[in-house]
């Protein structure tokens, strides 16, 4: 063989290493090429380790340059499961060293059971020979540890993972395939050495199945999956594959903590009302992690609500100052009955007290992208007030519904602060009587009529009706009356 030598070369200020006549980087002079030629006699490559009586295995190699031969040494390299690589090799037997000849060959034997296989089953065997001239040359081989041949084939190794590893999530198929000259008695499925969590009695050889198991049970994070498998000789063969083992679901994790599907890992719950993520900060199950009003950050844990409809009153279930936001489509669920508690603007209809906000309540007030605009307050629910973009639209002229703006949306539509855009319906079917138009806002007794008269005036004449107008009755979301009315 050639072996492989460090030659010096000036590139890019790095010393490049190829494979041509020897150098070194100190200034020694140049060298012949290697041309010992090294082969093992036992075993060859790919082949099984043969045990002695002792349980020990023999190894023998042979190297020969006609330059002449200096010595020859044999080692042996386990494999290293957290880097996933060759351990540093250790030496088995003496050296053996030569003069005046061109062959040297070298014999040792060593105890299999004191090194570890790579994931495979194999151990890697070197031969490190030196010529007449000092120059050196090297060669490893793989040998299998006597006994079956056994490969994980499920759960499989996720690619790209370094070192290697199968990633699972939820209940993972346990098969191995396992081949032998002689008839199998036993495949045995183990986790993290000593806990047998599958066993297959004398399986065919090939494809062996060991049912389903979920390595959640064992708690997530890293798992060593170990299979062994022993012939009627009782020899064995095993292989191993570490295994990642990651939530899939809240059902994986403890108590109090939440399953983030994007990381595979459990996080405690935060507190209502607490600042919240999906992943880093989840809410309880009974809670999800949403915007205010008119998608305003943070982002907070919110008990569920029913926003309801014309057929099914909306809960009224989020208390004081707050009130059932209805979710878009793409974030309802049942569990959540499509609406979220959103914390009001603590504003009052009469006073109109809002501050300014931006136009997109989602980010930051900024000058050019996002500039503060004028707010009208606006009920929302039965216990709670929120602020909402206002326009120019006066009294009793057609308007567009008080809602959430985006940067570039128009408020031209929009009512004036104070006024409110009203659909008058019929009371028992529920459809238009006429278009939406900007109303003021009225001191209103609900108690199931929304046709009553006023009940009277704030102590500044607020809540009173121009002359000629009645009190009507507000219904919000599910056509609940609301505590205040609109005049019309």
């Amino acid at each position: 063989m050639v072996a492989t030598l460090r030659s010096c070369f000036p590139a890019l200020g790095l010393l490049v290493c190829a494979q041509l006549a020897a150098c070194n980087c100190g200034g020694a002079k140049l060298s012949q090429k290697s041309k010992i030629d090294i082969t093992f006699l036992a075993p060859t490559d790919g082949a099984d380790l043969t045990l002695n009586a002792t349980g020990t295995a023999d190894v023998s190699a042979l190297a020969s340059d006609t330059a002449g031969m200096q010595s020859l040494t044999l080692s042996v390299a386990s494999w290293d499961d957290t880097k996933g690589v060759l351990a540093t090799p250790v030496v088995i037997g003496k050296p053996c060293a030569v003069q005046g000849t061109t062959d040297v060959t070298c014999k040792a034997s060593f105890d299999p059971a004191q090194f570890h296989p790579d994931p495979a089953g194999f151990l890697t065997l070197i031969a490190d020979a030196v010529d007449a001239k000092e120059i050196p040359g090297s060669l490893q081989i793989r040998a299998h540890m006597a006994g079956p041949h056994v490969t994980i084939t499920s759960p499989p190794l996720t690619q790209g993972i370094t070192p290697p590893a199968a990633i699972v999530k939820g209940p993972s198929t346990l098969t191995a395939t396992v081949t032998d000259q002689l008839p199998l008695t036993s495949v045995v499925f183990r986790l993290d050495e000593n806990i047998v969590i599958a066993t297959v009695n004398g399986p065919a050889a090939g494809n062996v199945d060991g049912g389903q198991f979920s390595f959640q049970s064992r708690g997530l994070g890293r798992h060593k999956l170990t299979v062994v498998a022993t012939n009627q000789a009782g020899q064995t063969g095993m292989a191993y594959e570490s295994v990642n083992v990651l939530c899939g679901s809240d059902a994986d994790c403890l108590g109090g903590q939440r399953c983030c599907l994007e990381k595979g890992d459990c996080h405690t719950t935060v507190p209502s009302l607490s600042n919240c993520d999906t992943c880093d900060k989840p809410c309880p199950t009974t809670e999800a992690c949403l915007p205010g009003t008119c998608g305003q950050i943070p982002l907070k844990c919110r008990g569920h609500c029913d926003p309801g409809s014309m057929d099914r009153p909306a809960s009224d279930t989020c208390g004081p100052n707050n009130y059932c936001l209805q979710l878009p489509p793409e974030q309802a669920t049942p569990d959540n009955q499509g609406g979220a508690c959103a914390v009001g603007d603590n504003c009052d209809v009469f006073v109109q007290n809002c501050s300014a906000y931006p136009l997109d309540r989602s980010k930051p007030i900024d000058a050019s992208t996002n500039p503060s605009v004028p707010s009208t307050c606006v009920p929302a629910g039965v216990h709670a007030n929120v602020c909402y973009p206002s326009g120019p639209i006066g009294d009793g002229q057609q308007c567009s519904d008080a809602t959430c703006l985006k940067p570039g949306s128009s408020t031209a539509q929009l009512c004036a602060p104070g006024l409110l855009c009203v659909t008058p319906i019929d009371p028992f079917s529920h459809q238009p009587l006429d278009v939406s138009r900007c109303r003021s806002y009225c001191h209103y007794d609900a108690n199931g009529n929304p046709f009553l008269p006023q009940s009277g005036c704030g102590a500044d004449g607020s809540g009173c009706c121009p002359s000629g107008q009645n009190c009507g009755g507000l219904l919000g979301a599910g056509y609940v009356p609301l505590s205040v009315g609109a005049c019309g």
